[in-house]
Parts: C-alpha cells; sequence; structure tokens
C-alpha cells in the first residue's frame, strides 16, 4: 500500500502489464517440434495463454496460466493506482498493516509458492478505462509449473480478507512473464514476409467480416525486448468485448501463409486492442505541467483542450503558416488533430442547432473561418483538465505535508513552549519550505487557470473527425485517415520561438521530401510522454475505421504508417514526427493501449489535404518550407 498518489511500489511489474491472445500460433522454427502448435499441452506458455484456457471455478475464480484470481479480476491489460489516502479503506488497511501483509505471505508461502512481492493496490483496465478501478491485493511470483496451489492460495487469502472486512478487495496471483507489454519492431527488408505483405494483407481484407476488427498489422511481434528474438507476425487486433471464437480466423491466415510458402517464418496473433487518441479523463499521481507551460507564449509540445467543462486534453504539435496566392502575407497557426478539438462525445450544453453543425464535422472538413467554429471550437492552452488535475494534485501534496503527525506534534510542543530537538526542528522547517513552495505553485496555476491568459484561439480549419481520403504516399489506392486541425492562435499567444516545450534541444531542420520506406528512427515531443523514439514500420499497416452512412454504422479499412517503440501514450495526439535529422515526417494522431505501435499521417498526405481545404498555396512547417 502507498500512502500518496505515487506509482505503488510493485509498478514495475503492474504499469506495464499487457493482456493474453484471444488465440496465437508462433512460428515453427520457436518450436522444439515441427508441427504447428496453439495449445501446447499442460505445459506453460511462452507469451501468455488463449482465453480459451481460462477455468473458471465454482466460487467464480479464473485459473490460467500465470494468473488466477477472483472473485472479480480486472481484466489485462492493467495500470496500477494507490489507494489514495482520503479513501476509507485506507484508514482499515493502515490499522491492519503491516500484519496483513504478513498473513498472506505466509499464505502464499504455505502453498510452495515462489513469491516475488506484494501490493495493495487499485486495478484499472487500460482497455476500458472507464471502469472504475477494482481494489486487490496483487501477488507477484514465478510459476514453473500448472497446478491448483495457486487457486488454492486465492481462495484462502480471499476468505482470510473477508474474516478481517475487506470482503471488496480482490486477489490477483499474477507472473511478471504476461505482464509485459506486446511488443512491436518493423519487419526487415530480408524477412520473407516483407515482398508479400501488401498483397497478403489485401486478400485477408477481403476475405473476412471486419465488423470486431481493429486493425490488421505485420510487426515483429512478442515480448522480448530485442527485435532479433521476436519473429514476424500477422496480428489482427480485435474489440475487447468481443465474445467470438476467433480459432477459425487464424487458422484461415495460417492456410493463407502457407500459399506463399510462410507458415514456417510467420506467427498469427489475434489479440484485444483498444486505439486511443486524445486522452478523456486526468487522474492526478503526477505532475504533468512545468513552469513553462503557463508561459503567455503558446508552447509547441504541450497540452491543449476545448474551453468546455469535461473536454479531452490533446498536443498542440507546433507552428504551421499559410500564405495565399495574391498576397505575401503569412499567416501562423497552432497545428493538432482534430479529434483533440472535436466538441462531441461529453457532457456539453449544446442547444439542438449547435449539435446539428457538430454532427456534420464529422465527416466534413471546417472550411477557413467557419463563425460556427470559431464559437464552438475555442481552445484553452494548457487544456481545462491538465490545470485543474495540477491544482488537484498540488492540494493534495499539501494536505500530505501538513496532516503529518509528527509535524503537527513538534508544532504542538513548540506551541506551549517545550524543548525540542535540533533535528526535529530542521524536519519541521523543511516541511513547512515544502508546503511554501507547493502553495505557491498552487497559486500560480489557479491564477492562469482564472485569466483570460489560458485562452489559444477558435479552430480555423480541419480535416473533420473521421475523414480518410486517397494517400499519395501509398502504391495502392487506398485511403488513409486524415485528422488535423488548424488554431487561430489570439495575437498575444503568438509564438516566434519553433522548439518544444519539453525538448528545447530538439531543433527542426526541413521538411522531409523523401519516401517514407526511407525513414528510420522517428521522434516527437508530447503532451504525456515527452519527448520519445520509435522505429518507423516500412510495411502499412491497416487500420479498419468505422464511420455513419445514414445513420448506419459502415466499415472501411484505411493504409497507415505506423512507429514502433514505446513512442505515445492518449494525450499525445497531435505531436509532430519528426525524423533522425530533425525534418517534419508527419502528425501523430493515435497509438495502441495493447501493442508498442503509433499511427501518423505522412507530412505529404497532411500538407495536400490542408491546402486543398484553405485554398493556401504557401506551407511552412515550424518555420521550414514546404517545398512538394
Amino acid at each position: 500500500m502507498d500512502s500518496s498518489n505515487s506509482p505503488s511500489r510493485s509498478s514495475r511489474y503492474s504499469e506495464f502489464s499487457s493482456s493474453t491472445p484471444i488465440t496465437f500460433v508462433t512460428p515453427d522454427s520457436l518450436h522444439s517440434h515441427p508441427q504447428r502448435v496453439d495449445h501446447p499441452g499442460s505445459h506453460l506458455k511462452t507469451l501468455g495463454s488463449s482465453l480459451d484456457d481460462w477455468v473458471p471455478t465454482i466460487e467464480g475464480f479464473i485459473n490460467e496460466d500465470r494468473r488466477v484470481g477472483g472473485p472479480v479480476l480486472c481484466p489485462l491489460p492493467v495500470v496500477s493506482v494507490a489507494i489514495h489516502h482520503t479513501d476509507p479503506e485506507f484508514v482499515k488497511l493502515s490499522q491492519a498493516e503491516p500484519q496483513l501483509s504478513d498473513h498472506i505471505t505466509s499464505i502464499v508461502q504455505r502453498h510452495g509458492i515462489d513469491f516475488i512481492d506484494i501490493d495493495i493496490t487499485r486495478r484499472l483496465s487500460k482497455l476500458n478505462p472507464q471502469t472504475s478501478p477494482v481494489p486487490t491485493v496483487v501477488i507477484f511470483a514465478n510459476q514453473h509449473q500448472i497446478n491448483h496451489s495457486w487457486l488454492d492460495a486465492a481462495k484462502e487469502i480471499h476468505r482470510f480478507l473477508l474474516s478481517k472486512n475487506f470482503a471488496n478487495f480482490q486477489v490477483e496471483i499474477v507472473d511478471p512473464v504476461i505482464l509485459k507489454p506486446w511488443k512491436c519492431f518493423p519487419v526487415l527488408d530480408t524477412d520473407q514476409v516483407f515482398s508479400h505483405w501488401d498483397n497478403l494483407r489485401d486478400r485477408i481484407l477481403n476475405s473476412f467480416n471486419l465488423h470486431e476488427w481493429i486493425s490488421l498489422e505485420c510487426y515483429r511481434f512478442g515480448k522480448e525486448d530485442v527485435s532479433s528474438k521476436n519473429p514476424p507476425c500477422v496480428v489482427v487486433s480485435v474489440k475487447p468485448d468481443s465474445s467470438t471464437n476467433w480459432t477459425p480466423t487464424r487458422d484461415r491466415i495460417i492456410a493463407m501463409l502457407d500459399e506463399y510458402a510462410l507458415s514456417s517464418s510467420v506467427g498469427v496473433y489475434i489479440i484485444p486492442d483498444v486505439i486511443f487518441k486524445s486522452i478523456e479523463a486526468y487522474i492526478p499521481t503526477k505532475e504533468l505541467l512545468s513552469d513553462s507551460a503557463f508561459q503567455l507564449e503558446a508552447q509547441a509540445g504541450t497540452s491543449i483542450g476545448l474551453h468546455l467543462p469535461g473536454s479531452p486534453s490533446g498536443t498542440l504539435g507546433g507552428f504551421i503558416e499559410l500564405q495565399w496566392s495574391g498576397s505575401p502575407e503569412w499567416k501562423q497557426f497552432g497545428l493538432t488533430c482534430f479529434h483533440c478539438v472535436y466538441p462531441k462525445g461529453f457532457s456539453a450544453p449544446f442547444s439542438p442547432q449547435d449539435n446539428f453543425v457538430i454532427d456534420q464535422w464529422y465527416d466534413r472538413s471546417v472550411r477557413p473561418n467557419d463563425p460556427n467554429a470559431s464559437r464552438l471550437m475555442r481552445l484553452c492552452q494548457p487544456s481545462l483538465g491538465d490545470m485543474e488535475g495540477q491544482v488537484a494534485y498540488l492540494a493534495d501534496g499539501i494536505r500530505n505535508q501538513t496532516s503529518d503527525k509528527e509535524s503537527q506534534a513538534i508544532e504542538q510542543a513548540l506551541e506551549q513552549g517545550e524543548f525540542v530537538l535540533p533535528f526535529e526542528q530542521k524536519a519541521l522547517d523543511i516541511r513547512k519550505l515544502v508546503v511554501e513552495k507547493l502553495e505557491a505553485r498552487k497559486m500560480k496555476v489557479e491564477t492562469f487557470l482564472s485569466s483570460t491568459d489560458k485562452d489559444l484561439g477558435p479552430v480555423f480549419a480541419g480535416s473533420g473527425y473521421q475523414v480518410f481520403r486517397e494517400s499519395v504516399t501509398m502504391k495502392s489506392v487506398e485511403k488513409t485517415i486524415l485528422d488535423w486541425a488548424l488554431v487561430e492562435i489570439v495575437q498575444a499567444r503568438k509564438s516566434q520561438n519553433n522548439t518544444f516545450s519539453f525538448a528545447p534541444d530538439l531543433l527542426v531542420s526541413d521538411v522531409h521530401t523523401g519516401r517514407p520506406a526511407e525513414l528510420g528512427t522517428l521522434c516527437k515531443s508530447g503532451r504525456t510522454t515527452k519527448h520519445t523514439k520509435g522505429q518507423c514500420a516500412k510495411l502499412r499497416q491497416a487500420k479498419i475505421a468505422r464511420y455513419r452512412i445514414n445513420g448506419m454504422e459502415e466499415i472501411k479499412a484505411t493504409l497507415e504508417h505506423s512507429v514502433t517503440g514505446d513512442f505515445s501514450e492518449p494525450g499525445d495526439s497531435g505531436s509532430i514526427v519528426l525524423d533522425g535529422a530533425g525534418r517534419v515526417v508527419g502528425l501523430l494522431f493515435g497509438g495502441c493501449q495493447n501493442k508498442t505501435a503509433s499511427y501518423f499521417t505522412h507530412v505529404r498526405d497532411l500538407v495536400k489535404d490542408i491546402r486543398e481545404v484553405t485554398g493556401a498555396s504557401g506551407v511552412r512547417i515550424m518555420g521550414c518550407d514546404v517545398r512538394f
């Protein structure tokens, strides 16, 4: 248990949890036997277990490879959220510790379990973050063979918790092996599947009902940290709530691989996943905003959001300048994703007329100087959610410092004229200094939040929320997602600084004019993960887009550029993507919760669409001329 809002002490495991695949098959080269296997008997799987292996007991507990527990387990992948000191459960736990953990540990050891660590926390699903965190006793252990010892221990621990009046707590015993994330690496030019992927991808897309599909991709894929240890795999991501038996789908894909003589070198995985965009909720467990975020001058790489309560947070990627024919003037705008500024999907008080206008922007572009856009899509920087979260975080820190019982006792002794030891006086002075600094920072955020300084400006033009058009960077005529918005920055906040707030040494040198296949290492500076690097995947991946026609959902496979690695998290959408030479290559618009892959719109497609929507002839990005 952790009394602060920082990650719990076992977060090195639980923060990076990853879901087991629904069904999978690995290449023959990874097995000691030549035949292909999906469920290798009763021995432990290297990468986790299929949902088919879950064994629900009569008491509702789940028993699967490397993970056991119940009665209600939070679905993987998960993050752990510390139990807050204001939570009633915290008080009970404080009174019960350390005896509670000691007794649980003794139960685990009595059942012969190879114990690593214990964490009393709350588990929150990354695939369904809207659900409430589940109070859970998490026991980390190494599983060497499948038997009933883990299940028996979990049941005994749950009975013990019930006897101590901790009925809300679930029990989870888990091997850290399955908590490692699914890692994506680019397929190499020398991998057999590389030259066949375009044809294979199109065949798969045309052979299946895509209603529950999220994406179809090809990476070197697995849980190892090195590309060479993960085989090339076809990865199908599906909706997390799917109840479909995916084994027939997997077997048909294997048959297609056989036709290309790829079945011995390419694996197939079908996993649950969600493609995230902007962040819709802020849990104040850390301080996201630096002092530079509260400068009047707009900041590239810092959060933005609508001037509406409950609106999501995204990233102001950078600055773009437009010039129209017949005018020597260049006009500056902020660049972000349209979904970061779209005023739909949260509780905002719009009239029926306004809702009708907003619905039009779902699949239609916002044209320059639309008065409705100026009225309904006004932005703040930093976002309201981040500033409100920062205030809550700082207020919590102040409460922690001022409610410390030892400091209160020292202060009381001083008030009564009693003697205190020098080290006690020094500790009290340090604590008071910390409180003064926290209060000063809180006042600074509150002042900015209550002033007009936070106002960044209205949306000038944008792609629309769910728009895809033919790409100029793909060999085929398939369409790609366009997701951009230009913000007309108010005069007081216009920026002359083409650097990124979280990466001041990251300089933009040019706009990439070459082919996407030439890209290697990519980087970005975003609201959530700040400055990160990844590897561009040369193969084009298929994302399954959903849109409406006459009120009915339709499905369209789009082809997207992707970058692998720990590149982005929710809230990073809108970040400008650069190559290793500092050239602008695109705009980040989303990423995956259950694998290390993110997606971006290539700068050629981006600029083409901006020109068509705005009518501009000249374009500069971060001060660099676009020469195509």
